[in-house]
């Protein structure tokens, strides 16, 4: 089962407890559902996509959806820390969601620092510098810093989600 959450449409002025947002859910690569929150502190809304075909899938919106939500429940619990409370929650498709969206986020705010300059992790700490600069001039200073400059799109946005969530 592969789930993209796509056509990502956020208000941050709008959001208030929650993301304020908008979204296509796709399975294997097929448009499921339309997903929207309005920010205010409410559960999300999930509504068949108006592609939706029932020969696309072989089965009904709703008993697709409850598959997904087995396949949620059936996932181990994540631990979760808010301030100094730790608890165990169970993954389902809004907090999939969520964390999407929130990567989504996180993804539009790294491209832009990494086009502003030179961005580094080191430790628990992020430093970002404008301007660019040699890798070897950071490492002089910084040696076991992670110059997010320097890797891969894809493994500078997971060790920059990592920081954000930890």
């Amino acid at each position: 089962m592969k789930l993209e959450l796509k056509n990502i449409k956020h208000s941050d002025f709008a959001s208030q407890e929650t993301f304020c947002y908008e979204a296509k859910i796709y399975l294997d690569g097929k448009p499921l559902a339309h997903v929207e929150n309005d920010g205010r502190g409410g559960s999300d809304l999930q509504l068949q996509h108006p592609s939706f075909t029932r020969s696309n899938f072989r089965k009904d919106f709703w008993d697709i959806m409850r598959e997904i939500d087995k396949y949620f429940e059936d996932q181990p619990t994540k631990k979760v820390t808010f301030g100094d409370h730790t608890w165990d929650s169970q993954p389902s498709l809004e907090s999939w969601c969520y964390d999407e969206v929130h990567k989504w986020l996180l993804s539009k705010d790294l491209k832009r620092s990494l086009k502003k300059g030179t961005l580094i992790q080191d430790g628990d700490k992020l430093l970002q510098w404008k301007g660019f600069i040699k890798s070897s001039e950071i490492k002089k200073h910084h040696p076991k810093a992670i110059i997010f400059n320097d890797l891969p799109f894809d493994k500078a946005l997971e060790t920059y989600v990592n920081s954000h969530t930890s």
